[in-house]
């Protein structure tokens, strides 16, 4: 998480919280830079949704402002191995769990840039259905998923891989 102050000559200090209200370590504190800019910095790794605070003060020791940041935390279900025979319909399916907002999932088969699957946006569906399995269907696939909470959208993270196996079915 960043903390920024901008527009400044004069140096700042910074002060984190966490919800219960218990000092964070900054990782960087800088210096004003050529543009005027200075920031903190906190590595954060929860494991739960929580606030933070970053409490700014002048120079003086006055503050100056503060900011309430909420981390959200989410976790992706990974889609599951699929045995397909040709011709039949064959859905991969993978989801997210926690406090998320409104996720936007993207299907990709590894080896290729362009989704094979894009949902509308608005989390409609995490489902990507084959009508019809061929054996150019087989292979490995994975789903992206990216979250917007308020304004915020982060740039999406790669669920575990799901293999689709197509078969021929043959008569005995």
């Amino acid at each position: 998480l960043i903390c920024r102050v901008t527009d400044t000559k004069k140096v700042f200090s910074f002060a984190w919280t966490d919800a219960d209200s218990k000092s964070v370590t900054a990782a960087t504190d800088s210096q004003p830079n050529e543009k005027d800019v200075q920031e903190s910095k906190i590595k954060v790794t929860s494991t739960k949704d929580t606030t933070y605070k970053c409490v700014v003060n002048d120079p003086n020791g006055k503050q100056n402002t503060e900011a309430t940041i909420t981390l959200n935390v989410f976790e992706i279900t990974n889609p599951t191995e699929v045995m397909a025979i040709v011709g039949a319909a064959v859905s991969l399916t993978c989801g997210v769990t926690g406090n998320t907002g409104t996720p936007t999932y993207k299907w990709y088969k590894v080896g290729r840039d362009d989704p094979v699957y894009t949902d509308p946006g608005n989390g409609a569906t995490s489902t990507y259905n084959i009508a019809k399995a061929q054996f150019s269907d087989d292979g490995a696939y994975k789903c992206t998923v990216a979250m917007k909470v308020g304004e915020f959208t982060n740039d999406g993270y790669d669920s575990g891989m799901a293999e689709v196996v197509v078969k021929q079915l043959t008569a005995s």
